[in-house]
């Protein structure tokens, strides 16, 4: 997590951190396998910058959310 000096008006203080830091601390108290997906969807995104485009065929875009660990049917919906 990316930590803030200090957050406009005192409020947020940490954000997340960008796709290019897939490697980075995900100590968010989460699961592994959440961390697991957190991590391919970042792989992908930094792969193709374009990978949650809305234009193009629906059926490919599933079938690629449904490739990365932790994506399921209803997820990819």
């Amino acid at each position: 997590m990316n930590r803030l000096a200090s957050g406009p008006d005192g409020g947020l203080t940490t954000v997340f951190p960008r796709p290019s830091a897939r490697d980075a601390d995900l100590a968010l108290g989460m699961p592994r396998a959440r961390v697991a997906t957190l991590r391919g969807i970042a792989a992908a995104v930094v792969s193709d910058p374009h990978f949650f485009d809305c234009d193009g065929d629906l059926d490919a875009k599933l079938a690629r959310l449904r490739a990365l660990p932790g994506i399921g049917e209803w997820t990819a919906q």
